[in-house]
């Protein structure tokens, strides 16, 4: 289910090659259908020039965060001097601009319980300066002006809310020049004038635009080009399943902010970051898969599966979106390393964290695994993630889990199972003699690698042993530890057993290395009929 491009070399004539599938769920199709250049899954294998490429690792960037889940991650970039970060736990806001294991508290929250540290912020830049302006779901409205938080207020003096009171501000925008924000369980937006982050907001109600009524979940840009030009639209979305979208620059004057198209699209998962920019578009998180809202604007059924943007993982998909509707988590981003796009999802109990990647060029998806993410932003280049205890990791190297001191990691642990082939000749038995894997990596990894027949779906066993781990310049010392090698190629036959009409390859193992599938080629016997 997997779609690909890497092929493999000329088979001798007792043998057949099997592609590596390279990233793109196809649970569509019967498995008997399959083209060959797809998986049933792809486990921590995404992408790359020369086949599938082991995820990257991640390590601590800073440890103990106090008061739970890292819930939110606000990069602030500045026009002059130094980039700094910040995360939210439901105790405050933290200072994670460098790496520690000893944070400080910058900001304390006033109400430390339920969904405190779920926020929505936007970095908005006035003639005043340069500010983060952040709403949180609990503790209202703050703002960052590049040397400290100041939590805003309801009143009529200088650096207050007036007309409506900050503290039910949930969600914040920064559309045309002004702030737009977000009351809480209201159908309510409120806005500031133009280039303000204080002062008196002016309110504009979407319900009679919610024919499904709900609430107002939140307010999103949306660059078109709707046939005068690129312009900047306005997006309300609503808990009742409501896409409503306007135009213009002022909402207080009828003739110049004008309702272009409303939409029922089933509903959305908990919390506000259901939407995102992504490639020109805005991608809609609905209960029903990823739905460009372009698609939505030319008149496409949103009951047509063609319609999403996970067509190809739609079952997989909409099967979690069931599970998990109440739950918070579903989010966009972006691993500007590796050049995939990945769909974050709520921690299941008892499963491992999943969330699903699809490679920008290939544009196939592979299951993203083992990786601790609650929420993720992107930093000076490299994405960041919060877990569930209170600490921050940098999705990077070949490892997982390594801690600050460098001292302790786990190894990535991948897996795959290719699609069944019946290889020409669907009424034959076959029976696979030798699998060779050929790999490019710096070190040996440690795998398992079998035939499987007529559609045995279940991940095989993770072999045991551990993959050897090569030092990096400037972090080993010379003639004590065990450097990383150069990159090769590295291919091992091993033996097969069992028989079947249908044929698909198993391939489960740990790495410590960079590591690269570029094939998989088996020698079969085919024999008589049924």
């Amino acid at each position: 289910m997997f779609q690909g491009t890497a092929q493999a070399q000329s088979p001798s004539s007792d043998g057949v090659s099997i592609p590596a599938p390279i990233g793109g769920v196809n649970a569509v199709d019967p498995l008997s259908s399959m083209p060959s250049t797809d998986a049933i899954y792809l486990y921590n294998l995404i992408h790359s020039q020369y086949g599938l490429k082991v995820r990257r690792g991640y390590r601590a960037w800073v440890t103990g965060l106090t008061g739970g889940a890292v819930r939110t991650l606000i990069p602030y970039t500045r026009t002059g001097g130094a980039n700094e970060f910040y995360a939210c736990t439901p105790s405050g806001i933290w200072d994670i601009s460098s790496s520690t294991g000893s944070p400080s508290i910058d900001t304390a929250f006033g109400t430390t319980t339920g969904l405190a540290g779920w926020g929505i912020w936007t970095q908005f830049t006035i003639l005043g300066g340069q500010y983060i302006a952040l709403c949180d779901e609990v503790n209202g409205y703050y703002t960052y002006n590049g040397t400290s938080w100041t939590n805003i207020v309801a009143g009529a003096g200088a650096g207050e809310i007036n007309g409506a009171n900050p503290d039910n501000f949930v969600f914040v925008c920064a559309w045309k020049d002004r702030l737009l924000f977000v009351e809480r369980d209201t159908a309510t937006m409120w806005y500031l004038p133009v280039g303000q982050v204080t002062g008196t907001v002016t309110s504009f109600n979407f319900g009679t635009k919610f024919k499904h009524g709900g609430y107002l979940i939140g307010l999103y840009n949306w660059t078109i080009d709707g046939g005068e030009g690129v312009d900047d639209y306005l997006v309300a979305l609503s808990s009742g399943g409501d896409v409503v979208v306007y135009k213009g620059t002022d909402p207080s004057s009828a003739t110049n902010f004008t309702l272009q198209g409303q939409w029922y699209v089933g509903g959305f998962p908990a919390g506000r970051r259901v939407a995102s920019s992504f490639g020109g578009d805005l991608l809609l998180i609905t209960s029903n898969g990823v739905i460009p809202l372009s698609v939505l604007f030319s008149g496409s059924d949103v009951a047509l599966r063609e319609a999403y943007h996970t067509k190809k993982i739609s079952p997989v998909v909409n099967s979690l979106l069931k599970e998990t509707l109440n739950s918070r988590g579903w989010e966009i981003n972006l691993l500007p390393r590796d050049d995939l796009f990945l769909i974050a999802t709520p921690k299941r109990t008892g499963y491992p964290y999943i969330q699903y990647a699809q490679g920008l060029t290939s544009q196939g998806w592979s299951f993203l695994r083992d990786m601790p993410y609650v929420t993720g932003a992107n930093w000076l280049g490299d994405l960041y993630f919060g877990d569930e205890s209170g600490n921050v990791y940098v999705h990077s190297g070949t490892l997982d889990n390594v801690n600050l001191a460098g001292t302790s990691y786990s190894p990535i642990e991948f897996s795959l199972l290719t699609s069944f082939q019946h290889l020409g000749v669907p009424t034959r038995y076959k029976r696979v003699d030798f699998i060779r894997p050929v790999f490019l990596s710096g070190g040996s990894p440690v795998y398992d690698v079998k035939a499987v027949y007529d559609y045995n779906l279940l991940e095989i066993n993770l072999p045991a042993g551990t993959p050897p781990v090569g030092e990096g310049w400037d972090s080993a010392e010379w003639d004590v530890n065990v450097w990383g090698g150069t990159i090769e190629a590295l291919e091992s036959v091993r033996g097969a057993t069992g028989i079947g009409r249908n044929v698909a390859i198993a391939m489960r193992g740990t790495t410590t290395q960079d590591l690269i599938l570029i094939q998989i080629d088996m020698m079969l016997t085919i024999g008589g009929h049924l």
